[in-house]
């Protein structure tokens, strides 16, 4: 992965500017910045421009219910009206979006009386990676945008979403090439099944980087991590900013709560009763269940380790396990039961709060089979 610092990642306003990284010979494109910087407006700008030569674009969200016709009906709402950019781009024949049956149209609309005069092809389709088995639907065409929307969730992603991602694109795309696939995130979270699907290595880059990454099959993807807006281009709001943590928000970088830390002292008055290890998506965590009588009995401390050899049960999301101690996710016996009930009372303990956020995603992405949090 070629990596490199870009200057010009926006304009003069602080926004998204798609012209400094645009390149065609980009397959797939992994946009990343804070909330409010122009990512979906300027991507559906390029799909606006697209529509000038008669081509369709798609859009996609993780969950149906996000495209459903209240939510996704004001989409394209920064582009229409008098004089606006879908005015503009069609000439006058159109100057409004109306979505229907999973699918934008550009019309023309009577802004006096509201009705429409006149209706365009489409230009942008929608699916969702939730229905993709059940909404193949037709063919769609050549597309020249597919954008993915809010690709980093803070909750937790659908039961192997890449697979349900890239089957999405297979039914979208059908067996045409040339299509520009534009994914784009916020850092809600550091962890997200993307980065390890596409090979981002995420915690080599910070705000204002772009990468380029090449495949066995002569793909191609760029990483683009945004810089933060200007404090002076970004409304403050001095609500959101009560005690609040939001460089998701305001600096485009990851949000990470504060996890509970173990007391002074209390880890070497402690007994490590057995302890457990943990692989998720390149990262090992190392947890010691402990007895601590003075300081309300057993708990469970979390730390950054890969030393397993005398672990009695190691977590592992890997393929091809073959130590005894291996499982994909909590067994009911001894330790499963007891390491359950210590989450659900609490008594877990993080070294850092990157460690803390490590383990809540294993457990909200990975150990599925059992509510924990």
């Amino acid at each position: 992965m070629s990596k490199r610092k870009e200057a010009a990642l926006l304009d003069k306003n602080g926004y998204c500017y798609y012209p400094a990284f645009m390149d065609p010979a980009i397959d797939l494109y992994f946009i990343m910045g804070h909330r409010g910087d122009g990512k979906t407006y300027g991507a559906l700008d390029l799909v606006i421009d697209a529509y000038r030569s008669g081509e369709a674009s798609a859009y996609v969200r993780r969950e149906a219910e996000m495209i459903t016709g209240k939510e996704a009906g004001l989409l394209f709402n920064p582009f229409t009206g008098a004089d606006s950019k879908m005015e503009q781009a069609t000439g006058g024949k159109y100057n409004n979006v109306v979505y229907r049956s999973k699918q934008f149209k550009p019309v023309l609309t009577d802004w006096d009386s509201g009705d429409t005069l006149a209706t365009g092809s489409t230009i942008l389709h929608t699916a969702a990676l939730s229905t993709w088995e059940t909404s193949k639907g037709q063919d769609r065409g050549f597309l020249r945008y597919i954008i993915f929307d809010e690709v980093v969730t803070a909750g937790r992603y659908l039961p192997d979403e890449p697979f349900k991602w890239v089957n999405t694109l297979s039914s979208l795309m059908r067996t045409r090439s040339g299509t520009q696939i534009i994914m784009l995130a916020n850092p809600l979270n550091q962890f997200c099944p993307y980065f390890d699907w596409y090979g981002i290595e995420i915690e080599r880059f910070e705000p204002g980087t772009v990468a380029d990454l090449k495949y066995d099959s002569g793909a191609r993807l760029r990483f683009v991590w945004l810089p933060p807006t200007a404090e002076k281009l970004r409304p403050v709001n001095k609500i959101l900013s009560i005690n609040a943590k939001t460089d998701s928000v305001t600096r485009g970088t990851f949000d990470i709560k504060t996890y509970r830390h173990l007391p002074s002292g209390m880890y070497k008055q402690s007994e490590i009763l057995y302890s457990v290890g943990i692989r998720f998506v390149r990262q090992t965590v190392r947890c010691d269940v402990c007895s601590a009588p003075a300081a309300g009995g057993l708990y469970m401390f979390f730390y950054p380790s890969d030393r397993f050899d005398d672990c009695l049960r190691i977590y592992d999301d890997a393929a091809g396990i073959w130590d005894s101690r291996h499982t994909s996710t909590f067994i009911r016996d001894t330790i499963g039961v007891e390491m359950l009930d210590l989450f659900r009372r609490g008594r877990d303990f993080y070294s850092t709060n990157s460690t803390g956020n490590i383990v809540e995603n294993w457990i909200k992405n990975f150990i599925k089979k059992v509510a924990i949090v």
